[in-house]
């Protein structure tokens, strides 16, 4: 039974963006040994997924009442992709397994240039807005000037 923090259940489908995730799984009844652990991302090229603490985990009884932790570490190959990973933990040598999956979603990275040509873009707003508002401010006083008014109010 996979089990995101002790005591409670995996999501069906459950989105992941960091790059370790910790999973506990316990038996279900009895002891049973892990024999493997897997992870296979659905797309190759896009996500790399590994077990951290394999060797930890091969040929360790699991038992109902405690829960045993897996180390999934996943790397995105490919910005702006998400990809399911296939977790999938065989007991007593192979004879029986239990999987679930999880999607890792790659963001995008912000590169300095886009950055940079937000700033410039936001920057140029703001100086149009801004020379707008003088503009109608400056005709505003010159009409009055016109009409013969006093300015100093």
């Amino acid at each position: 039974m996979c089990e995101p923090e002790p005591g409670l259940p995996c999501d069906i489908q459950a989105m992941i963006n960091s790059d370790l995730v910790t999973f506990y799984v316990r038996s279900v009844e009895g002891e049973e040994v892990i024999s493997g652990v897997e992870a296979k991302p659905k797309y190759k090229g896009s996500v790399e997924a590994t077990i951290r603490n394999i060797k930890s985990l091969v040929d360790k009884p699991v038992f109902p009442d405690s829960a045993t932790e897996i180390e999934v570490e996943m790397t995105c190959l490919r910005q702006g992709v998400t990809s399911p990973v296939l977790i999938t933990v065989f007991y007593d040598h192979n004879i029986s397994f239990e999987s679930f999956s999880i999607i890792k979603v790659c963001g995008k990275e912000v590169s300095a240039a886009a950055v940079a040509i937000e700033t410039t873009t936001l920057l140029i707003g703001f100086g149009v807005l801004a020379s707008v508002v003088l503009s109608f401010i400056a005709g505003h006083k010159l009409k009055k000037f016109s009409d013969g008014r006093d300015l100093s109010a």
